[in-house]
Parts: structure tokens; sequence; C-alpha cells
């Protein structure tokens, strides 16, 4: 039984070998495709020269700004009928303030702050309502010490240039 395995085994792998040899037989008759290396030449050619082209920096020659006459300057002034505006003063030069805020979100922020300043002054008003409440009781016995409170007064300010300033003062309530 193992003789006959061997020899189906040879068999078997002879008749691979045959098969191999035949395929490499055909493969070698093949003709050999044939490579144009002249066009590949030239287009890479052309590819490096329009490389070159775009990685060459342009030269710009300065051309010479004509003379105008200083009668022409003027009368063109005079009879244009625009100015031009000269040269920004050096002195105001990053001194403005470039503010990124809209006018609607700067009148939502001024109306909140507003809102703040009249509920704290709300606030002190009620304290203060309520120490002369606790005063007039205390009033009415002769040996109640008088007691000073001061108070504090805001008073809102419209500038010129649209903005609110608030100004304090203090007031003595006796």
């Amino acid at each position: 039984m193992e003789r006959r395995m061997e020899g189906m085994m040879d068999r078997k792998i002879q008749a691979v070998n045959k098969r191999l040899d035949a395929f490499e037989l055909r493969v070698l008759e093949r003709p050999t495709p044939t490579i144009d290396l002249s066009s590949f030449q030239s287009k890479l050619a052309s590819l490096r020269a329009n490389v070159n082209a775009i990685l060459a920096t342009p030269t710009v020659e300065p051309q010479a700004t004509p003379i105008v006459l200083a009668d022409d300057t003027v009368l063109n002034a005079l009879f244009s009928g625009t100015t031009e505006e000269g040269p920004e003063p050096t002195h105001t030069k990053g001194k403005r303030h470039r503010s990124s805020r809209t006018e609607e979100e700067k009148a939502q922020k001024r109306q909140r702050r507003h809102e703040k300043e009249a509920r704290k002054a709300s606030i002190l008003d009620e304290e203060l309502h309520r120490q002369r409440v606790r005063e007039s009781i205390a009033g009415a016995s002769s040996s109640a010490p008088v007691v000073e409170v001061l108070s504090v007064v805001r008073d809102v300010v419209s500038t010129t240039d649209g903005a609110v300033r608030v100004t304090e003062s203090l007031l003595r309530v006796l």
C-alpha cells in the first residue's frame, strides 16, 4: 500500500512539473513589450521646464515715477472736486479703541448695568427705610440714642457721546 501511495505521489509531482515547464515556455515565447523611452524623456523634460518656470522668481524692475509739475498738482487739487486727506498724525495711532461689539450689544450691556445699579439702589433704599422704622420705634423712648445714617445717592448722567456715567454722593440722615 505504501508503494502504491509513493507511485501516485510521483505521478502527481511529474504532472505538476510538466505544467510548470509548459507555463515557462509560454511566458518565454511572448514578445517583450517595447517601451518608447524617447516619449517618456520628452514628457519629463517638459515637466522639468514647467517646474522651473513656476519656481523661477519674477524679477520686477522698478519703474520711474513720472514727474508732475507743481502747477498741475495745484490745479488738479482745485478742480478735482475731491480733497485728499493727509496721513494720520502719529500721535493718534494706536490710541483708538476699536471694539468688536455692535451698538446693540453695547446698549444691552448698558441696560444690564443700569438694572444692576437700580437693584443696588433699591436694596439700599429698603435698608434705609428699615433703619428709619427702627429709629422711629426707638425714638418713642427718650433714652434711645440718635443714630446717624449715611445714605448713598446715585445720579445717572449721560455724556455727549452717548456713554452713561454714574455719580455717587453721601447723604447724612439723622
